[in-house]
């Protein structure tokens, strides 16, 4: 298998672990209740993801990597310090990075979406309802981050 798919596939492994801790931490936060809801909708919809994606890691005979799922955990927990959820910029800020992530994932499935049959490669994966599901997660999230913005950017602070 290429080495490039799989050290791909393995970056979005870490980011999708990142973007559970983070998912994780905003839904027990008090400060903005509609992020804490939308978190708490999202977190089992990305875990089936990264799932998914670990199946896709394991299929290809490649582990995931120790490494990156370790440095993923310690950036999302030096990052408590820079998005600090304790206030509404920080909650528009992680919002915002995973409205990023989710833009990511979406680039994923569909880079998958067009190795399909190239070289042998096959993926036993509906890619086009995984890039639909992304589509709607970025939704959600960018809504959710723009009504963020009026409030976070907007502080005197």
């Amino acid at each position: 298998m290429s080495k490039p798919l799989i050290t791909y596939l393995q970056d979005h492994l870490a980011g999708a672990q990142f973007a559970l801790a983070l998912l994780d931490d905003l839904t027990q936060q008090q400060v903005d209740l509609p992020s804490a809801e939308l978190a708490a909708l999202l977190l089992p919809e990305i875990d089936e993801d990264r799932t998914v994606l670990e199946d896709v890691v394991g299929k290809l005979d490649a582990s995931t990597s120790t490494l990156k799922e370790a440095t993923a955990w310690f950036t999302q927990k030096a990052s408590r310090a820079k998005l600090n959820i304790s206030q509404h910029f920080g909650i528009f800020e992680a919002v915002e990075l995973l409205s990023l992530g989710v833009l990511g994932k979406r680039a994923l499935w569909r880079a998958l979406h067009e190795l399909q049959g190239r070289d042998g490669l096959t993926f036993d994966l509906d890619l086009d309802e995984l890039i639909r599901r992304a589509e709607q997660q970025h939704a959600r999230l960018e809504t959710l981050r723009l009504a963020l913005s009026r409030r976070a950017l907007s502080e005197q602070k």
